[in-house]
């Protein structure tokens, strides 16, 4: 069986939106458990860029070339969002 990167990553970048948006609501889940949740949803983003960028070596037709993109570009203004949040402080006081 062959693996469809473009959907294995799409699948992936939209799990790892709402990974973002539990940690986001949910914040004091995350401190109770003592993990960085967003480092974590983090790795998660390198990794759709990574799959995505091999879902670009399959593109047949138009919807295989959208799906990847839309992962991408998912996944790189998550990384972004998360960078902000870890390294400059917090999204919103």
């Amino acid at each position: 069986m062959r693996i469809n990167w473009n959907t294995f990553s799409l699948i992936l970048s939209i799990c790892s939106w709402i990974l973002f948006l539990l940690v986001a609501f949910f914040f004091k889940v995350s401190e109770t458990i003592r993990i960085n949740m967003l480092g974590i949803d983090l790795i998660i983003a390198v990794l759709v860029i990574y799959f995505s960028i091999l879902g670009l070596k399959n593109i047949h037709n138009w919807k295989f070339a959208l799906s990847s993109l839309l992962a991408l570009v998912l996944s790189i203004l998550l990384i972004l969002s998360i960078s902000f949040i870890l390294f400059v402080g917090n999204l919103a006081n």
